[in-house]
C-alpha cells in the first residue's frame, strides 16, 4: 500500500480484538462542537494494519523487545545497530549490523555506512502501513542510522512515528524531524509519576509502557472497524509540529475515576506548565473495559475537552474497548509540543 493510498484507504482490526463505539473530530473555535464524518477504513486481505517497530542504535534496540511485548499487537520488529552485543541479545525478527568506521563515528560517517546497506534496509522495512522508530539521537551513529531508516520508510510509503526513549530533553532533531510524520519524546522524570507498573518494575519498564501506549493509540486510531475514523493526513495535522509531540495518561475506576484520570492527564507536567491549554493539537483517547463506557460519559469528556483546550486547537477524541485493562478506564492525551 503506497503513501497516497494509505491517506484515504486504511486497514481495520478484527472486531474481536477491538471495539470502537465512536470517534469524533472537532475544532473548538465555534460555539458548538461539530462532529464531522470520516472515511471508513478498508482491510488488507489479513484484516489488519501492517505495523513495524524498528529499534535503531543501542538505545532503540535495548528497548525494542519490551516495547513489542507491551504493545500487544501483531507487528514485525527490526533491530538495526552498530553494536553486536545488543543485536545478539534482541529477539527481533530481522537484524542488521552496520559496520563501524572508527570507535565514535560522526553523523556523516554513520549515514554513509548505512547508505552502503540501503538496499537491505529498504527491503527490511517494506510493506508497512505504520512504522515506529525507536532511537536515541544523542550519538552521531544513532542520528546517522535513523535518518537513513526514516528515508527508507518514507520511500516505502509508511506512516512513520519516531519516538525518542530517553530521559533528557533535546530541542532540535535536524533533518530527521522532517522525515518522520510525527515525533514523540518520552522523558523518565514525568512518566515515572504517571504509569502504575507492577511492583518491582524499573526504569526500562516505565519507558516501554509509555512508548507502547503511543504505538497502541496511533495504530488503533488509524484502524477503526465499523465506524467513522481518522486518517493519516488528519492525524499528522493534529500532532505534527516544529518540536516533538508529548503524551500523558492515567488510569481510573468507575465514572468518577474516569473524569479524575482525564483531568490528571490534561494537567500533566509532561505537557508543560499550562497542560493542554498550550497545545494547538490534541488527540484524546478513552480506553475502557468492555461494556462499561457510556455515550453520556464520552459526551461529557468531549465537552470538557472543548472548554479546556486553547481557542482554535485541532482535536480528536477516540474511544476504545480493551479487555486487557487492569483498571476500568485509561485516559490518554497525545499533544503537539
Amino acid at each position: 500500500m503506497n503513501r497516497r493510498r494509505f491517506l484515504y484507504c486504511l486497514s481495520s482490526l478484527p472486531a474481536a480484538s477491538l471495539a470502537v463505539p465512536w470517534v469524533s473530530f472537532w475544532e473548538p473555535n465555534q460555539k458548538s462542537l461539530t462532529e464531522q464524518p470520516r472515511r471508513n477504513a478498508q482491510s488488507h486481505s489479513d484484516g489488519r494494519l501492517h505495523v513495524g517497530i524498528v529499534g535503531v542504535g543501542d538505545v532503540g534496540v535495548f528497548y525494542l523487545d519490551r516495547v513489542v511485548r507491551s504493545f500487544n499487537y501483531p507487528c514485525r520488529h527490526i533491530a538495526i545497530a552498530q553494536n553486536t552485543h545488543f543485536l545478539r541479545s534482541s529477539c527481533a525478527e530481522d537484524a542488521l549490523l552496520i559496520a563501524k568506521n572508527g570507535s565514535y563515528p560522526t553523523i556523516r560517517e554513520a549515514r554513509l555506512a548505512a547508505q552502503d546497506r540501503r538496499s537491505e534496509i529498504s527491503h527490511m522495512v517494506s510493506g508497512f502501513d505504520i512504522a515506529f522508530i525507536l532511537t536515541n539521537l544523542y550519538t552521531g551513529s544513532d542520528q546517522g542510522l535513523s535518518s537513513v531508516v526514516a528515508e527508507s520508510l518514507r520511500e516505502a510509503g509508511a506512516f512513520t512515528v519516531a519516538i525518542k526513549p530517553t530521559g533528557w530533553k533535546i530541542e532540535r532533531y535536524g533533518s530527521l524531524n522532517s522525515l518522520a510524520d510525527v515525533w514523540f519524546e518520552v522523558p523518565l522524570g514525568v512518566i515515572k509519576h504517571e504509569v502504575y507498573p507492577p511492583q518491582g518494575d524499573g526504569r526500562g519498564e516505565l519507558f516501554c509502557a509509555a512508548i507502547a501506549q503511543i504505538c497502541r493509540l496511533v495504530t488503533f486510531s488509524l484502524s477503526n472497524p465499523g465506524s467513522p475514523g481518522i486518517d493519516a493526513k488528519e492525524l499528522r495535522s493534529v500532532l505534527k509540529g516544529g518540536t516533538s509531540s508529548r503524551m500523558s495518561y492515567r488510569n481510573g475506576d468507575g465514572v468518577e475515576g474516569l473524569f479524575a484520570a482525564f483531568d490528571a492527564a490534561c494537567t500533566s507536567p509532561h505537557l508543560g506548565p499550562n497542560g493542554v491549554r498550550a497545545s494547538p493539537g490534541l488527540m484524546v483517547s478513552i480506553e475502557a473495559r468492555p461494556g462499561i463506557l457510556k455515550d453520556e460519559n464520552t459526551g461529557a469528556i468531549r465537552d470538557r475537552m472543548g472548554r479546556i483546550a486553547m481557542k482554535g486547537a485541532r482535536l480528536h477524541l477516540n474511544t476504545f474497548e480493551d479487555e486487557s485493562l487492569r483498571s476500568d478506564y485509561r485516559a490518554t492525551i497525545l499533544a503537539r509540543g
